[in-house]
């Protein structure tokens, strides 16, 4: 498992660094991934942000709202006590060991365990389920679980090990009561003491060799798209919009077309194909109908081709995610300007 140990100015960078690790797994050019760092000052959260965190609090100490995709909603805080992770794969890869298992909640349970692992070497008897980590006295870790498919997941996680819990009790709306490594060893550790602990952790728990290495020339590219296009926007970070494009960051122009073709479908392909020929850095998917997201290894539906796909309506031209023709042959000129203009 490639390990990323970044320093990174900033949490919304370390977050666009955490999709792209599920990207570029997904897509095939990158291994199972676990990326570690140290917080910033900043709430991650997933959901309304209103119903998870203090919003007075968080523009009374200037601290920043991060969106994160996640299946639980919360938000947590994080700062430099704090030790943030994503570990990227398929869920064979959580599947080792424990108990019984059950469908989703024994991967994130074999995630905690593996942080549980660690803070053991720190000399601190944690329990773990599905939902954290926990000591006698409180909650210590969190996690923002996402599924990109059914079978592939990025699992964000935050752990107090030095964080101060004064701020986080004033911004996160939680019913739990918070702790740190710190307030239950009596401090003394360093937080990258701490890291190197968690990391060995999760080799144990996930029958892993954490291996150092860096983001590709590819993954690189794909993370400065994301932080600019994403994470650094209010239309993420506050109303939830998300950017879309290619698994790997280039401009997606997807057709929709009957199973087999017909010659209207084959018509609509080839002048597609034409005007795509001319413009860079765009990758272009033809769907068949039934056929599932299968066809195209690597990608999967955008929410324009889910819409059109459940609905019927072919042939049809989906640009980045947004339907732009449907059940016509639009004119060479509309097409280019769909297509080729940014």
């Amino acid at each position: 498992m490639r390990l990323l140990e970044l320093n990174l100015e900033d949490d919304a960078l370390a977050l666009a660094v955490d999709e792209t690790t599920l990207r570029s797994r997904y897509a095939g050019i990158a291994p199972d991934t676990l990326h570690v760092y140290r917080g910033h000052g900043s709430v991650f959260f997933s959901g309304e942000l209103e119903d998870w965190a203090n919003v007075s609090a968080l523009k009374e100490l200037g601290l920043k709202a991060l969106r994160v995709n996640s299946v639980e909603n919360k938000a947590v805080y994080s700062d430099p006590g704090t030790i943030n992770f994503a570990i990227t794969g398929p869920e064979e890869l959580f599947k080792k060991g424990g108990p019984e298992y059950k469908p989703v909640l024994s991967e994130y349970q074999a995630i905690f365990e593996g942080v549980g692992e660690g803070l053991k070497e720190l000399g601190l008897e944690t329990r773990a389920d599905p939902k954290g980590v926990y000591s006698e006295t409180g909650k210590l870790s969190f996690g923002f679980p996402y599924w990109l498919t059914e079978n592939f997941l990025l699992f964000r996680g935050c752990i107090f090990i030095d964080t101060k819990l004064e701020i986080a009790s004033r911004v996160m709306i939680t019913r739990e009561k918070l702790t740190s490594v710190a307030q239950e060893t009596g401090g003394g550790i360093e937080p990258e003491t701490a890291k190197a602990a968690i990391m060995r952790g999760f080799e144990r728990r996930l029958g892993v060799k954490l291996n150092p290495g860096s983001l590709l020339e590819k993954e690189k590219a794909l993370m400065a798209k994301l932080h600019r296009r994403k994470y650094t926007t209010p239309e993420w970070n506050e109303r939830g919009k998300e950017p879309h494009f290619s698994m790997l960051g280039e401009k997606l122009v997807e057709v929709y077309v009957a199973n087999p073709p017909t010659s209207k479908c084959r018509e609509l392909i080839s002048l597609v194909r034409e005007v795509v020929s001319r413009s860079q850095e765009t990758k272009f998917l033809v769907w068949l109908r039934g056929a599932g997201e299968d066809q195209n290894p690597g990608e999967i539906y955008s929410p324009g081709m889910t819409y059109v796909s459940k609905a019927g309506m072919l042939p049809a031209v989906v640009v980045n995610g947004k339907v732009m023709f449907v059940r016509e042959i639009p004119k060479k000129e509309d097409l280019e300007k769909a297509i080729l203009s940014d």
